[in-house]
């Protein structure tokens, strides 16, 4: 018997070789496998970069709508939407409310609230925890004569879960008392 060595002239028998394909298909998962951490990355960052955006939102909401109300010993106030909240400049009460995911304002919570997460079914994605204390100024500051309050936004997401479970975005700015 004798076995034939020719090439084969018809070219719809031709194939690849089991080593040929298992190179290929290692190649391609070589290449693939990064592409696909890079995706999952990708996904992560962006949906982080849109709940600091969300705070940012809600910490320029919040600190231009603290107004300061009263002729004798104005007291400060946040106004978000309909509602209002009058704020303990000693620092011992924080406000809590609740955002849309877009940081829009729904409502002013309880503590409570803040503390175990919204209900199944509510809009919130974010929960804020706004307080207002005093602060001191160094010797020799030009503000020294004029107090100064610091106003602190600490934005929690997301609002369902507990409070220890949260990623928290904190703002700090300093506002002047009349």
């Amino acid at each position: 018997m004798r076995l034939n060595t020719k090439p084969n002239p018809n070219p719809s028998e031709k194939a690849f070789t089991l080593s040929e394909v298992a190179m290929s298909v290692g190649i391609v998962a070589a290449v693939l496998l990064p592409i696909l951490g890079l995706l999952a990355t990708g996904s992560r960052l962006a949906t982080t970069s849109q709940d600091h955006a969300a705070a940012s939102a809600i910490a320029n909401a919040v600190s231009g709508s603290l107004r300061f109300e009263g002729k004798q010993n104005p007291r400060p106030v946040v106004i978000l939407g309909e509602s209002e909240q009058i704020l303990d400049t000693a620092g011992s009460s924080p406000v809590f409310a609740s955002f849309s995911g877009s940081g829009e304002f729904l409502e002013f919570v309880e503590e409570a609230t803040y503390q175990s997460g919204v209900t199944a079914g509510s809009d919130a994605l974010h929960l804020a925890a706004i307080t207002l204390e005093p602060t001191t100024m160094p010797a020799g500051s030009i503000f020294r004569s004029h107090p100064l309050l610091q106003l602190k936004i600490e934005v929690a997401s997301p609002a369902l879960a507990a409070e220890s479970t949260r990623s928290k975005t904190i703002f700090h700015s300093r506002v002047g008392a009349p």
